[in-house]
């Protein structure tokens, strides 16, 4: 059938019409799921990127009633109106600018009440009197394999059992619109291919279980699983240790393993020796992490995100599982941490294993196309850094990384950006005295290459693009570089900890809590960070609502300046003709600027001190983050 006319100008992907497809399904409510098979029971075992979705049982009343009483609908009604002034005068503008309003024209039509889906029933004009069946969650599988290495999309999408009828009812009005032919069959389901825009799809409904393909292949493995046909799924690859898929909230998964498998099946790589390596090298370290996964989900008193990397040391790549392994590594904030922190990280460092890894790989892979190649002493013919000599033998293998409040009279103060330190122990004072001493005139050289030699700045000496002094600051000797316009770099040795400092002034506060003054532990990260389990690998914590403040006031302070440029742009792009509609006024232009702002500020006010870890469990190395929500 001809592409209907209120899609015509939204030749969008299959899988974007896949989506909206499943938004007519069943998306305008989300009911609480039973307890019920998972849905990656359905997806086949070839998919390399699955993303899981459903409502949660734990709500945030005080911030959505925060959130719902903000300007939305008069900020979108003032989006809409730019973007459609933005539409007309770019009309005149070529062939460019033709494309350009065309864009515009797509964003503005998703912006309006119902979006694609609206545009899409009103394409389907049997959809109107349907009845609106409610999900219960849904997932999006991309897979692909060797002999079809094109990734192909699959949706599943559950409903209510009782939505059951509303679902065929559905599914039955879009065959009408967009069916493509008599329908097929798979142990006894219809399998209906439909054709959106001249692509096709192929649409299901199982039970109380509908799906849509981008190939019938997919939509016939779903079908066959749902039937019990016992075939390989996405469920039964998946470990038990990494409950990525499934529950509340959204989960996401990358079966790296399969993407190793399908890139040596594909044809045309690994011409000559060295791709071949590299190809080699690249598919052992996918192996080596055959499973990356994450899920965000409400919890009763906050968001709960959890990340999972499998690490399998049989996998090829025996140095990197070590490096991803860190077995013995525990990090936790130097005790130089002032109590004005914001934000705090501890981990592990290992730059040096890191640094060999990296260069090792270089060198096998230069190697099988027979050139002898060294990275680390490349660098340091080339621009001096001899990290080998200057930087690893003494330096740590944990780094503290800090924010907090800028000194007072920095550009960071002014701008409301936070000062940071990052605090890594030393081996040696005087070794690392001695290194920094040799690696300074090197990066000072290196930054000297950085300006255009053609250029004023590219021919003057090193010495004279950056500003270097010491200064001592309470018996403590400070080195303050200065490059650019804005680079203020402190750097210090303080007992037995190397410290960076940005603004250089900020290393006052380090110093402070090295002569006695308080340190994290009296601050108001300590609670947060003392939750951490024993025997985590690195920890963290930071203020969250403080962070959203801070951003807040920055947006607040563009947003006038903002609104006035818009609306002298829309003037000036009507100059010399008769708009076919008023630009928005100030007011209303306000409203859309201060939005972020004020969204910003919403959310801060339900918010706690967010807290993070890492720890090793079964093979797995599993990253934990919670953020308080009242």
């Amino acid at each position: 059938m001809p592409f209907p006319a209120p899609l015509r100008r939204f030749r969008s992907p299959p899988l974007a019409r896949a989506l909206a497809i499943a938004c007519v399904v069943s998306l305008p409510a989300l009911a609480r799921p039973a307890a019920a098979a998972p849905l990656a029971a359905l997806a086949p075992s070839s998919t390399l990127l699955a993303i899981q979705a459903a409502p949660a049982a734990h709500g945030f009343g005080g911030l959505a009633t925060d959130l719902a009483a903000l300007p939305l609908d008069a900020a979108g009604t003032t989006l809409r109106s730019v973007l459609d002034e933005l539409q007309v005068a770019a009309r005149g503008s070529g062939s460019d600018g033709r494309q350009a309003a065309w864009l515009l024209g797509a964003a503005a039509e998703l912006l309006r009440p119902g979006g694609l889906a609206g545009d899409l029933r009103s394409a389907c004009p049997a959809l109107a009197g349907t009845p609106v069946p409610k999900p219960q969650d849904a997932l999006l599988a991309l897979s692909a394999s060797g002999y079809a290495p094109l990734p192909a999309a699959l949706l599943l999408v559950r409903v209510a059992p009782a939505d059951e009828g509303a679902a065929q009812a559905d599914v039955e009005a879009l065959t009408g619109c967009f069916g493509n032919g008599g329908p097929l069959t798979q142990d006894g389901t219809a399998l209906q291919p439909l054709s959106v825009g001249g692509q096709g799809l192929s649409l299901a409904r199982v039970g109380n279980v509908v799906a849509i393909a981008s190939r019938v292949d997919l939509l016939r493995s779903a079908v066959r699983l749902a039937h019990g046909s016992g075939e390989p799924s996405l469920a039964a690859r998946l470990p038990a240790s990494v409950p990525a898929l499934g529950g509340d909230g959204v989960g996401v998964l990358v079966d790296t393993q399969s993407l190793a498998a399908l890139l040596g099946a594909l044809p045309g790589l690994g011409a000559d020796p060295t791709s071949r390596a590299a190809r080699s090298r690249v598919q052992a370290a996918l192996r080596t992490v055959p499973l990356l996964a994450m899920r965000l989900a409400p919890e009763p008193d906050g968001l709960a995100m959890t990340s999972w990397t499998r690490v399998d040391p049989n996998g090829g790549d025996a140095a990197l599982a070590d490096l991803l392994r860190c077995q013995g590594c525990r990090a936790r904030p130097s005790l130089l941490t002032p109590a004005s922190a914001v934000a705090v990280e501890a981990s592990p460092l290992r730059l040096q294993a890191w640094a060999r890894y990296l260069s090792g790989l270089v060198r096998d892979v230069a190697a099988a196309g027979g050139t002898d190649v060294d990275p680390l002493a490349v660098l340091a013919q080339r621009t001096g850094l001899d990290l080998p000599r200057d930087l690893f033998p003494w330096l740590g293998e944990v780094a503290t990384r800090v924010r907090l409040p800028a000194p007072a009279g920095t550009p960071e103060a002014l701008l409301g950006a936070p000062a940071r330190l990052t605090i890594v122990p030393v081996a040696s004072a005087e070794a690392a005295r001695s290194g920094l001493a040799r690696l300074g005139p090197a990066l000072a050289g290196l930054l000297a290459r950085l300006p255009d030699s053609g250029t004023a700045l590219g021919r003057l000496a090193p010495d004279r693009l950056l500003a270097s002094r010491s200064e001592r600051y309470r018996g403590v000797s400070i080195t303050r570089i200065q490059f650019g316009p804005g680079t203020d770099l402190g750097v210090a040795l303080i007992g037995s900890r190397l410290v960076l400092a940005t603004p250089a002034a900020a290393m006052h506060a380090v110093v402070d809590t090295y002569r006695g003054g308080p340190t994290y532990f009296d601050g108001p990260l300590a609670a947060a960070l003392r939750t951490a389990p024993a025997d985590a690998r690195a920890v963290a914590a930071a203020d969250a609502a403080g962070s959203l403040r801070s951003s807040a006031a920055i947006l607040r302070a563009l947003s006038q300046p903002l609104a006035f440029g818009v609306q002298t742009a829309l003037l000036a792009a009507h100059r010399g003709s008769a708009p076919e509609a008023a630009p928005p006024s100030l007011a209303a232009l306000l409203t859309l600027t201060e939005l972020p702002a004020d969204a910003l500020d919403a959310v801060a006010a339900h918010l706690g001190v967010a807290r993070s870890w890492v720890a090793w469990q079964d093979g797995v190395v599993e990253r934990h983050w919670r953020l308080p929500i009242q």
